[in-house]
């Protein structure tokens, strides 16, 4: 990677060779050789992250080699983030844009359903290699052989549990028919199932995280358990406050719709009685102007007491 990428800035700084023109074509915006290098060294840091985080990596749990691991991680994000620029300066869509495009609480979904998958992976290579992958370190082989058999259990169907969850509802946006409903909005069961399913899981990663993350517990040491245990954590919290928004936001708006129902039907009633107030001083003058008519010394004809009614 540091060939690679060394030999590409030094492209970048290109002035005068004959192949500046090239070189430019090569790398210019919406390069597909540029585009096929992004992609093999994310892939290539994937692959090469797993293999040295995971529980028989060299920078696995208990191997206190920190500066492997969080470089491992880095180099991938590194080689992913310069991807997701490529894509941005070529106008097309990058990973985050696809994510954000989608409605309602989905994209907080799809985070979840990444952490969890990313925990059970984890969590699954640790319960079978643990043995294997700390024969070097005692002390975490002494740590990972009193983890208890339902302690790993609860982690393994945890994260399964939640990434089944988490597919559901990102598949629920997917198939939700569209021709009617264009605005993607769900109906107040689905709402309400959609937040106990969030209850439901912030309280089983609470206990979860509390359990594996204490001293001795299957996720205690600095590796990718603890972070994708705190990971999914945070996120099924994110989502479930974002829930909490959105029906709080739900309830603002019902309490305002009633309230415009409630000011527009006391606008009514006081406009009628209005009217029926001006029409009774009306009436009320009109039986004063006759009353005055009939006591006057000139006695008014008939024409002239008809049009006193009248008015």
């Amino acid at each position: 990677t540091a060939i690679i990428t060394g030999f590409i800035v030094i492209i970048h700084l290109d002035k005068v060779t004959p192949m500046r023109k090239f070189w430019r074509a090569m790398f210019g915006n919406g390069s597909i050789g540029e585009l096929i290098i992004l992609t093999l060294l994310t892939l290539m840091w994937g692959v090469t992250t797993w293999f040295n985080t995971s529980i028989r990596g060299p920078a696995g749990e208990g191997n206190d080699q920190f500066n492997l691991y969080f470089t491992s991680w880095l180099c991938l994000w590194c080689s992913f983030w310069t991807l997701e620029r490529w894509c941005t300066a070529s106008g097309w869509s990058s990973f985050t844009s696809f994510v954000l495009s989608w409605p309602n609480r989905c994209p907080l979904w799809i985070v979840v359903e990444i952490m969890s998958l990313a925990d059970f992976l984890f969590a699954l290579d640790a319960v079978r290699n643990w043995s294997d992958g700390t024969k070097d370190t005692p002390y975490a082989n002494k740590m990972f052989s009193d983890v208890s058999n339902g302690e790993w259990q609860l982690l393994l169907w945890s994260s399964a549990g939640t990434f089944a969850i988490s597919l559901s509802w990102t598949l629920v946006e997917i198939f939700r028919e569209n021709k009617i409903n264009k605005n993607n909005k769900k109906s107040d069961v689905e709402t309400y199932v959609e937040g106990l399913s969030l209850l439901l899981l912030t309280l089983i990663w609470i206990i979860t995280v509390f359990l594996t993350t204490i001293p001795g517990g299957a996720a205690s040491l600095v590796g990718n358990l603890y972070f994708c245990g705190w990971g999914t954590l945070l996120s099924v919290v994110a989502a479930n406050l974002w829930w909490v928004r959105d029906w709080r936001e739900g309830i603002r708006k019902i309490l305002e719709t009633e309230r415009a129902d409630y000011d527009s039907i006391k606008r009514a009633i006081r406009s009628k009685a209005l009217r029926e107030r001006e029409r009774r001083i009306n009436a009320a003058r009109n039986e004063d102007q006759l009353g005055d008519l009939e006591s006057s010394d000139d006695v008014p004809d008939d024409t002239a007491i008809i049009r006193a009614r009248t008015l």
